[in-house]
């Protein structure tokens, strides 16, 4: 291995570090501890509830690569004046020091990297293991970072020590992940460049830009699930034994901000050990939700989960798609707990007829289970007749305005979660077409 050859290698790491990227967040959370974040008047805090109804982000997820860590998702909430969220956990757990937590996420998965070797997934699993104290570290130093950002000034020694401290451990987990790739390039399990990327992608190498794209599902450094980065029993030992401490910490940090956790969204549920479901409720609750959610996961589950939802006295929000099925499953999934209930993705329910004949209209749902509705999706389609295809708000069919008008009439404790998912026009850009849904909403439930 050429000296050129591991400059190269550290360059690559280098560019994953994500200093630059939280401080730059920190005037957002600082400002909006006692200022407007971008609207309101001075002294206030983002509000997005509108005549009784809350208008909540479905976060990180709606914004995309934009958002890489929990710190740039709350400056995003703040930037749009919204003061609900749907938020996934893993940033939360990496917050909080989950093992690979301080890993960008949206890399290689458990098993190693498809088309390795035995030997050159034991050689990447033995790599990624070794970094896993370095990542840590860097998390927590996040964490100070974030926590000192609330105290002092932004010029002050204190934020100057946090951020020279984080520097530093990222340099030495850059250098790190140098060395590791070096170590295997060097070995008989060298990687052709294809298995190269995805070594370097699931380790925290950028994909193209500073910090890496974030994946679709809100991914990223801080959205990605820390078990990216660890072993499903390493991630489930953490669980069974974590100290809620830094949860109520990141709790504090969203709260003094204005932004209020209303709902938790957890990946991955069926995989779960009772310890984690135990945990996921828990961390949920500590940190202000009133309801968890996740995918719609079938019956066998939502049995399971819905024992644990009885135990701990909070609902269950089961996220809908397009599939008919999910309907009867959701009905089957109200009897087997009264916390069981649902996510209603009323652009999925119309965009794939999955009412059926039962419910025609997403509403027709809600009106008969109001209680039993956690939160909806908020997202305009076509009907399945007409292709099913995402539009921006008010050109599709679902009945947006109907349904917000209905929950804000009827008084229902359920979040409007808007969900992002139609293409970016073109001469646009993913914040402002945010603003605009949301500005959909706010005059749907203001007149």
């Amino acid at each position: 291995m050429t000296p050129q050859t591991r400059r190269e290698f550290s360059k690559l790491a280098l560019l994953a570090l994500p200093t630059a990227g939280l401080l730059s967040s920190l005037p957002s959370l600082r400002g909006a501890a006692s200022n407007a974040p971008t609207a309101g008047a001075p002294g206030a805090k983002p509000n997005s509830r509108v005549n009784g109804v809350n208008i909540g982000m479905n976060a990180p997820y709606n914004y995309g690569n934009l958002a890489p860590t929990a710190l740039d998702t709350l400056a995003r909430t703040l930037e749009l004046n919204v003061s609900a969220l749907e938020l996934r956990s893993a940033g939360v757990e990496a917050f909080m020091g989950a093992p690979g937590g301080g890993g960008r996420g949206g890399g290689g998965a458990r098993g190693g990297i498809a088309g390795a070797t035995a030997q050159q997934n034991a050689a990447i699993a033995a790599a990624t293991a070794n970094l896993a104290a370095l990542q840590t570290a860097v998390a927590a130093a996040q964490t100070d970072l974030a926590a000192a950002s609330l105290r002092s000034p932004r010029n002050s020694p204190e934020i100057a020590a946090k951020a020279k401290a984080l520097g530093d451990a990222e340099l030495l987990l850059a250098q790190g992940r140098a060395d590791a790739m070096v170590k295997i390039q060097s070995s008989p399990e060298k990687l052709n460049p294809d298995q190269l990327l995805a070594f370097q992608q699931q380790n925290g190498a950028p994909r193209g830009g500073r910090g890496g794209a974030a994946p679709a599902a809100g991914g990223g450094r801080g959205g990605a699930a820390p078990a990216a980065n660890a072993a499903p029993s390493e991630l489930a030992k953490w669980r069974a034994s974590a100290s809620m401490d830094k949860a109520r910490e990141f709790r504090r940090i969203y709260e003094d901000a204005g932004v209020y956790i209303e709902i938790m969204k957890f990946d991955g549920v069926p995989t779960y050990t009772d310890d984690e479901l135990d945990f996921a409720f828990t961390l949920a609750r500590t940190c202000g939700a009133r309801a968890i959610s996740l995918e719609m996961p079938g019956n066998e589950v939502t049995k399971r989960v819905g024992a644990m939802a009885d135990r701990h006295r909070m609902q269950v929000g089961y996220h809908n798609h397009t599939d008919p099925a999910n309907v009867p499953e959701l009905l089957t999934a109200f009897e087997q707990s009264k916390y069981n209930g649902s996510n209603l993705d009323i652009g999925h329910f119309v965009g794939g007829n999955v009412g059926g004949d039962q419910f025609k209209s997403p509403l027709d749902f809600i009106k008969k289970y109001p209680d039993r509705v956690t939160h909806i999706h908020v997202k305009d389609k076509m009907t399945a007749a007409n292709g099913g295809a995402n539009k921006p708000f008010g050109e599709g069919e679902t009945p947006i305005v109907e349904v917000l008008r209905a929950i804000r009439d009827n008084k229902w404790l359920i979040q409007a979660t808007i969900e992002f998912e139609y293409q970016v026009p073109a001469g646009s850009d993913r914040m402002t077409e945010i603003a605009k849904s949301i500005a959909y909403c706010r005059n749907a439930l203001a007149t």
